[in-house]
């Protein structure tokens, strides 16, 4: 489970956000079927003051990303400036009289560019878009499906042997950067779940003051989240943003209840406790509140998995998982570890100084919980 949850993956595909049979995933087949795909693939040809391409030659370089861009099987449809221009525009001019009649139609066809935003001219530069649509609907890795674009338009560019000396071409669009968006952000919240897990085991090893007591008690706190997101890893269970903020919120919670059994534990084996007697006390005092929280809690965040936005209810399941799972690893997994070799890591600094006669500790230990205070 640990490995596959290195293998989650994130999707922006719309259809990972609505149910099946909802509106707006019924409107968007409608539209893709009867007129066109919906998601833009950007591709801006940008000449500088160094550019070396005429006017013709820029408009013969769009086209032939058109072209190139037509020629991939997921494009649907292709719009550039090419389109907005009388069909002559393109060809050879025969002699000076031609040239100078199209330089004469492509500045006066400028104001329909810039209208159609397939020009702009900004700090000197000269900016031609081309844009492709491509399926909303499909099962389509937008971070790849660009990297495949550039490497075929450039391909297609070289073997017209058009000289991009000064030429900038960017490929982009909306989809493309909510995809790189989202991956940024899994990134950066696995990063941030990283860099949580190491704080509190800082906190668990000062707390139990040994490292490998810090790190044992630390199993119970990252089993839900290995248990769920390994097994969406090993599934490619599609992921969003609310997806993978339960893995920290499941951290958090799960944190409180082992350090409050561990609490406990470590009062009844100061109280002179075999390991055995301080496990089931721990569980027989500390369990029922655990899982009064985990009810309330899971139940209270359940509600919202009856919502439309697929991602909303997929957080409240997956939160109400996370939080069975943990207390299954406070009450099952914990336990379990406490009573096994590693249990000894957590018994063996106190000294015999700490401790009590076992016949005092059923005294001192009903003192101390109806007197929080002096526990």
């Amino acid at each position: 489970m640990a490995y596959g949850a290195t293998r989650v993956k994130a999707s922006v595909r719309i259809e990972t956000f609505f149910s099946q049979d909802s509106q707006i995933l019924s409107d968007y087949r409608w539209i893709e079927e009867h007129v066109c795909s919906l998601v833009p693939i950007e591709v801006v040809v940008t000449c500088d003051e160094d550019c070396p391409l005429n006017v013709l030659d820029r408009l013969h370089a769009v086209a032939a990303i058109e072209t190139s861009l037509r020629e991939v099987s997921e494009i649907d449809g292709v719009l550039s400036a090419v389109d907005f221009l009388p069909n002559q525009s393109l060809a050879k001019p025969d002699s000076a009289i031609d040239r100078e009649l199209m330089r004469k139609q492509l500045q006066a066809s400028k104001a329909t560019l810039f209208d159609a935003n397939f020009l702009a001219v900004s700090n000197g530069q000269e900016s031609w878009r081309v844009t492709g649509f491509v399926s909303a609907l499909g099962d389509t890795d937008y971070g790849e499906f660009l990297s495949d674009i550039e490497s075929h338009v450039q391909s297609h560019l070289e073997n017209e042997g058009f000289d991009l000396t000064g030429t900038m071409i960017d490929f982009t669009g909306i989809m493309p950067l909510v995809h790189e968006i989202q991956r940024q952000l899994l990134h950066d919240l696995f990063s941030s779940f990283l860099t949580a897990f190491g704080i509190i085991a800082v906190v668990m090893i000062l707390v139990h003051a040994g490292v490998v007591a810090g790190l044992v008690a630390m199993i119970p706190n990252v089993f839900p989240t290995l248990i769920l997101f390994g097994g969406f890893g090993w599934t490619q269970f599609p992921m969003d943003i609310g997806s993978v903020m339960t893995a920290s919120i499941a951290l958090g919670i799960a944190v409180d209840d082992t350090l409050h059994f561990l609490t406990f534990f470590r009062r009844y084996v100061d109280a002179g406790e075999s390991r055995d007697n301080a496990v089931f006390e721990a569980c027989r005092h500390c369990g029922p509140a655990m899982i009064q929280t985990t009810v309330v809690c899971g139940l209270g965040l359940f509600a919202f998995a009856f919502a439309e936005f697929v991602p909303t209810a997929r957080f409240a399941w997956m939160m109400l998982s996370l939080l069975t799972i943990a207390l299954i690893g406070d009450l099952v997994l914990l336990p379990a570890l406490l009573l096994g070799p590693l249990g000894n890591f957590f018994v063996e600094n106190q000294s015999a100084a700490n401790r009590v006669h076992p016949h005092e500790s059923s005294t001192s230990l009903a003192f101390q919980e109806s007197h929080p205070l002096a526990g």
